[in-house]
């Protein structure tokens, strides 16, 4: 779907290279996520190459958060009560269907869960320590929303947001690397992505971003690929979210409709696909299918990206609303 936002002038204005990038980072996350790198040595580079895909995701969310809630002066009890009906429902449900599918094939799953209430609340306490960890990072934009009028405060000054900033920033090599409680010490390495999508959206900064600045950026990159050592994990994400910001915003201009097969269920993709990309990898580990068969990852691919679309759609012409609001649909 097209990002819509309000104007100044409150008309609706569609950013479709935000829709691009969204596209951009959905189909990072389901390559991530395949067992492509079980065939070759592709996954490590790619994982190298690519590793700023989350924080491109969370700063997607920061600049997403910008535009339809700080922009519109949305008051904290508005947006808790949207990521809980938007978020949270979701999350619940589709953690509960995965705990008791895992539970009950503990005999065939590769990682078991504890299968007891005390097994299922393990499963949002301690998100990525425990055999399902595909939904941490709704945990991390839940807890990141309590954020909202900190945010808020700190974007009605300069030196406020400044300072912000530089606290957001400094989290993430100051807090121990070992809290696994709600995955905190996660949380907040990330936050400063988060936030850098508010500054972002606030100030227009994709505007600015010249194919001068887009060249120093590749530059960097190539470096880091190359000599990964010497470039902080900071600053190469910060690069990679430039580059796929300033690229999407030209593709638009000449591809329009890319990512359109999916581009309506984006979320829904978030939430769905990596379950059936695990459903593939289990019965690939079950039946020991021939590791040498292209076409195993790519059926995980797709399973991944158009499974969800067509939950979704099926969902959609049954039009019951609890059952819509519990994979994400409006």
């Amino acid at each position: 779907m097209l990002v819509k936002v309000e104007t100044e002038t409150n008309t609706t204005e569609y950013i479709n290279w935000l829709t691009i990038l969204r596209g951009w980072v959905v189909l990072l996350v389901i390559l991530f996520h395949s067992p492509i790198g079980e065939y070759s040595d592709f996954f490590s580079h790619f994982n190298k190459v690519f590793h700023f895909r989350m924080p491109l995701f969370f700063f997607i969310s920061g600049f997403l958060l910008y535009h339809t809630k700080l922009r519109k002066n949305a008051s904290f009890k508005s947006v808790v009560k949207d990521r809980i009906s938007r978020i949270f429902y979701p999350y619940f449900f589709i953690t509960l269907i995965l705990f008791v599918l895992k539970g009950l094939l503990n005999g065939y799953v590769k990682q078991q869960v504890d299968f007891s209430v005390l097994g299922f609340l393990k499963t949002f306490l301690f998100p990525i320590n425990t055999p399902i960890v595909t939904f941490w990072f709704l945990n991390a934009i839940l807890i990141f929303m309590l954020s909202y009028k900190l945010i808020k405060y700190s974007l009605t000054k300069t030196y406020l947001m400044v300072i912000y900033y530089i606290l957001s920033w400094s989290i993430s090599y100051l807090v121990p690397k070992d809290i696994g409680f709600l995955d905190l010490s996660t949380l907040c390495a990330y936050y400063i992505y988060f936030y850098t999508g508010v500054v972002f959206a606030k100030y227009k900064i994709q505007e600015y971003i010249s194919f001068k600045v887009f060249l120093i950026m590749l530059v960097l990159f190539v470096v880091y690929t190359i000599y990964s050592s010497i470039i902080s994990y900071y600053i190469i994400s910060i690069t990679g979210i430039v580059i796929s910001v300033y690229i999407s915003q030209k593709i638009t201009k000449f591809l329009p409709k890319l990512f359109s097969t999916y581009r309506d269920y984006y979320y829904q993709i978030y939430l769905l696909g990596t379950i059936f990309q695990i459903i593939i990898v289990e019965l690939f580990l079950r039946f020991k299918l021939n590791e040498d068969v292209f076409i195993y990852p790519l059926i995980s691919i797709l399973a991944g990206l158009y499974m969800p679309v067509v939950i979704s759609k099926i969902i959609k012409s049954l039009n019951w609303k609890p059952l819509k609001m519990l994979i994400g649909l409006k």
